[in-house]
C-alpha cells in the first residue's frame, strides 16, 4: 500500500523492534551484570586509573594498604635472597632489625604508588613528605622500578574455586635488560568486584634484579680492575725509575730536574691520562657509580699533580711545590677511600 506499510509490514518492524530492545537490554545486562564483575575488568579499570590519573578509582580496585604490606616484605627478603655474602646467622639478625625499618618503607612505598598513579612515572621524590618515611627514591631504586617499562598483559587466569585470579604483567627493567613477568594476585570482594592484592612474585622480582645488578657490577669490577692493575704496575716501574734518577743524580742540578721532567711528562702522565681515558669508556652500573667517579677523579687529580710537579722541577718555586704536596695529599686520602670502597665491594664477593 502507497504512503504506509501493510499489516505485516508493521508486523516485521515491530519483531525487528523487539529483537534490537532485546539485545540492547542483552548488552547492557551482560555488561553490568557480568563484565564489570570479572577480573579483566578490574584490569582494565587499574589502568584507566593510572591513564586518567584517577586516585580514587584506583583505590577501589587496588588494596593499596595490602599491596604496601606485601611489597615492603618481599623487599627485604629479596635483597637478602641476593646477597650471597651473608651466612644464615647473618640473615637472622638482619631480619630481627626489619621491624624498625617497615613502617617508614611502607610510608616511602605509599608514597611511591600514589605519585605513579599522580604522575603515570615511577619517578620517587627524595626525601618523601611523611615525617618517617624512608626516601621515595630510595624505595624506587632498590624496587628496581626506576627504569621499568610496561610491555602488556600476557594474560589473566581465573581460579573459581578460591575466588582469586592471576594477572600476568610483562615488563622490562631497563638497567638490567631482559624481561620480567610480574604475577598481580586479585581476590573477588563480597561486592562481587575483583581487587589486586598484592603481586605475588615480587620477592621474585627483587632478587631477579639484585642478581643482575650484582652480576652487572661483577662485570664492572673484573675490567676496571683489570686496567687499574695494568696501570699500577706501568706506575710502580716508573716510580721506580723516578728515584732511581734522584739517588744517582742531584736535584740542585739541571739536567737531574730535567731527566725527572721528562720522565713525569712523557712517562707518567701519559700513563694515567691512558688509564683515564680506559676508565671512562667502560658501562658503569649504578651500584658502582660512586666508586667510578672516584677514581676518575683521582686520575684528574694525578694528572694535575704531574703537570705541577714538572712545572716546579723547571721553576723551583716554592708555591708551586707546596701546591703539588697539597695535592699529592688529597689524592693519597681520595686512593684509600677508593681502595675501602673496592674492599668493601670484595667482601660482597664481587
Amino acid at each position: 500500500m502507497a504512503g504506509g506499510f501493510s499489516k505485516q509490514g508493521k508486523l516485521r518492524l515491530i519483531i525487528a523492534v523487539l529483537i534490537l530492545a532485546a539485545a540492547v537490554a542483552g548488552g547492557f545486562t551482560w555488561y553490568f551484570g557480568y563484565y564489570t564483575k570479572t577480573p579483566e575488568y578490574s584490569v582494565r579499570m587499574m589502568q584507566e586509573a593510572v591513564a586518567k590519573h584517577d586516585q580514587e578509582k584506583f583505590a577501589r580496585y587496588v588494596d593499596v594498604e595490602n599491596l604496601v604490606n606485601t611489597s615492603c616484605d618481599a623487599l627485604f627478603e629479596g635483597i637478602m635472597d641476593a646477597d650471597a655474602s651473608m651466612n644464615d646467622a647473618q640473615r637472622n639478625a638482619v631480619a630481627g632489625y626489619m621491624d624498625f625499618f617497615k613502617a617508614p618503607l611502607r610510608a616511602g612505598f605509599t608514597s611511591v604508588i600514589r605519585d605513579f598513579v599522580k604522575t603515570g612515572e615511577w619517578g620517587g621524590n627524595a626525601g618523601g613528605t611523611a615525617a618517617l618515611s624512608v626516601d621515595s627514591d630510595v624505595v624506587v631504586n632498590k624496587a628496581g622500578l626506576k627504569n621499568i617499562t610496561f610491555r602488556g598483559i600476557e594474560g589473566i587466569e581465573q581460579n573459581k574455586e578460591d575466588g582469586t585470579a592471576v594477572v600476568s604483567a610483562c615488563v622490562f627493567p631497563e638497567d638490567v635488560g631482559q624481561e620480567f613477568v610480574l604475577k598481580g594476585l586479585l581476590k573477588k570482594t563480597e561486592d562481587g568486584f575483583w581487587r589486586l592484592e598484592e603481586i605475588s612474585n615480587f620477592r621474585e622480582f627483587i632478587r631477579f634484579i639484585a642478581v643482575s645488578r650484582q652480576g652487572r657490577v661483577k662485570a664492572y669490577v673484573e675490567e676496571t680492575d683489570r686496567i687499574m692493575q695494568a696501570h699500577d704496575a706501568a706506575i710502580h716501574e716508573l716510580d721506580k725509575k723516578f728515584v732511581d734518577i734522584v739517588q744517582t743524580g742531584n736535584l740542585s742540578q739541571d739536567a737531574t730536574r730535567m731527566a725527572l721532567r721528562k720522565v713525569m711528562l712523557e712517562e707518567i702522565l701519559p700513563d694515567w691520562q691512558k688509564r683515564h681515558e680506559e676508565l671512562a669508556a667502560v658501562e658503569v652500573p649504578q651500584a658502582a657509580q660512586t666508586l667510578h667517579r672516584l677514581r676518575l677523579h683521582i686520575c684528574e687529580l694525578r694528572e694535575s699533580y704531574a703537570k705541577i710537579y714538572a712545572e716546579w722541577l723547571e721553576t723551583k718555586a716554592a708555591p708551586t711545590i707546596r701546591k703539588a704536596n697539597e695535592m699529592r695529599r688529597d689524592v693519597k686520602e681520595m686512593e684509600s677511600e677508593a681502595k675501602r670502597i673496592r674492599e668493601q665491594m670484595r667482601a660482597k664477593g664481587l
